[in-house]
């Protein structure tokens, strides 16, 4: 049966973790929506909408470790502050109860979080893509010559008319990609071609401007040569200094942009694409690896193992801050709150991100790397439980 003293501990870490949730979710998916909007002139507030309910369970995922870890600070600050502790200790109170609802609430955290990126996650990445492709066609379908404008990462598109579905007088501009300190890494590049035509491959989930025509070349576009018969073969389409999701292939007198319909409006990393995947599917993968008598690629196996370390980060996070609320002597709570994040963050993304590198590389199995950031905080935390329940 629930004590008086645990309902107290859960009320004050549910109320926190209510707030810092809400809050944190708000700020990633400003951050977010600021990303899709800007990512492809054209996109409204009516594809926001849509996409938000897909965004959100990303959001959250991210979000619960870190509202976590402040929800457990408050509860045990306050404890503290208000000489809880103490007359805990006077009453001959075992002081290791007071982390238990912590650690239980941490546990249904990492549970509910383990259950949104096995299933929840991937089914709204999936609704994503086909929400962005509609959206997408619907805009490549309202060009005219009113709207004679189009822009993709570091691509503008520029026409004067539209003619049965064609584009005509066409100007394309690459703006330079710039390093860290600013300076351009390659010249800009305009080209001007009599037409120009998107066509969407949904197959493959494309989209391809295709130039026709043209007229004159300023600069260079890195598969124009200058030669009328070259073409690029693939490693040298693949070797283009593009970067992102563009690519150039064509002659010297037509030429193709590619665009990845994934790159538009999406928040979530998509370098593996096991990211995307149910969790049936990869034990289904892993299964037929297994059966086929090879080893499981490492990524899916990496993939599996990560999710299970991003959902535990709800439980080792919570624990981390319960020790700082017990160990901090402080009146300051903000302090409290700056060294648990410093802490958390410090400890877990850099540890994990090293962790899992290594297991990429194939130099620790993958249930090592990507449980290290984890195990730093549980050490870290049981050393501050011992000076803090003393």
């Amino acid at each position: 049966m629930v004590s008086l003293l645990e309902r107290y501990i859960l009320r004050e870490f549910l109320t926190s973790f209510s707030i810092a949730i809400a809050g944190i979710t708000a700020i990633l998916f400003i951050g977010t929506s600021f990303k899709i909007l800007s990512s492809m002139p054209g996109l409204d507030l009516v594809f926001l909408l849509e996409v938000i309910p897909l965004i959100l369970p990303y959001a959250l995922v991210h979000a619960m470790p870190l509202a976590a870890l402040i929800g457990a600070v408050t509860a045990h600050c306050r404890m503290r502050a208000d000489n809880e502790v103490m007359a805990m200790k006077l009453t001959g109170t075992r002081l290791r109860r007071l982390v238990l609802p912590t650690v239980f609430l941490g546990l249904v955290l990492s549970f509910a979080s383990l259950m949104t990126n096995n299933h929840l996650a991937p089914y709204c990445r999936g609704k994503l893509k086909s929400v962005t492709r509609n959206t997408v066609t619907r805009i490549l379908s309202s060009f005219s010559e009113s709207r004679n404008t189009f822009q993709y990462d570091n691509y503008k598109f520029h026409w004067q008319r539209v003619s049965d579905g064609r584009l005509e007088d066409v100007l394309v501009y690459k703006a330079p990609r710039r390093d860290e300190d600013g300076a351009p890494t390659e010249p800009p590049v305009l080209v001007h071609a009599k037409y120009g035509r998107f066509r969407l491959d949904p197959h493959d989930n494309l989209i391809k401007f295709e130039v026709e025509g043209i007229l004159a070349d300023y600069d260079h576009l890195p598969t124009i040569d200058g030669t009328a018969s070259a073409k690029p073969d693939k490693k040298r389409a693949a070797d283009d200094p593009l970067g992102g999701d563009v690519k150039v292939t064509g002659s010297a007198r037509s030429t193709a942009i590619t665009i990845d319909l994934d790159s538009l409006g999406n928040s979530v990393d998509k370098r593996v694409k096991a990211k995307d995947r149910d969790i049936d599917d990869l034990y289904a993968l892993h299964a037929r690896d297994l059966a086929q008598d090879r080893v499981s690629r490492p990524v899916i196996s990496l993939e599996i193992h990560r999710r299970v370390s991003a959902a535990l980060a709800n439980l080792t996070l919570a624990l981390l801050g319960a020790a700082v609320g017990f160990w901090f002597r402080g009146t300051n709570r903000i302090l409290a709150y700056l060294i648990a994040v410093g802490i958390g963050v410090a400890g877990y993304y850099p540890v994990t991100q090293v962790g899992l590198r290594l297991a990429e590389q194939g130099r620790i199995p993958a249930v090592v790397g990507s449980q290290l950031g984890n195990v730093v905080l549980v050490v870290v935390s049981l050393l501050l439980l011992r000076r803090g329940l003393r």
